[in-house]
């Protein structure tokens, strides 16, 4: 049990990386005090609380984990089914999700940031965990 909470949460915070399947909204304005400068606004390679804010609030994830329940909620996957023992896990991804310029979500954005992850040089905590 302990083993998929720490699956869910390694998987939650590696993807919170990912833009908003909501359409941009036009008008309004978003006010948020940090305690200092973010280090980085690259998704990727946040290791600092800042950035670590920044980059919720303005991406999205595959699952996201419930802080009440703990348990895994769909949010850009729909449904997601976990393979080999924990060694693999498979998404079926939300339709119709766009980054905020209008550009389709899809497979191959979920690829590539993993891929980048997992590229030793990036030196990313979240990516070090997937190793």
């Amino acid at each position: 049990m302990k083993r998929l909470w720490r699956l869910q949460f390694l998987f939650a915070l590696a993807l919170i990386f990912f833009a908003t399947a909501l359409p941009a909204q036009s008008g309004g304005e978003l006010r948020f005090c940090l305690s200092g400068e973010p280090k980085t606004l690259n998704p990727l390679a946040v290791q600092d609380n800042q950035s670590e804010t920044v980059a919720y609030l303005t991406g999205g994830v595959l699952v996201r984990v419930n802080r009440i329940t703990q348990k895994a909620q769909p949010e850009l996957a729909t449904e997601w089914k976990v393979l080999d023992g924990g060694k693999r896990i498979r998404f079926k991804l939300r339709e119709g999700a766009h980054y905020s310029d209008g550009t389709p979500f899809s497979s191959a954005d979920v690829a590539y940031t993993m891929q980048k992850l997992m590229d030793p040089a990036l030196h990313s905590a979240v990516g070090d965990a997937f190793r």
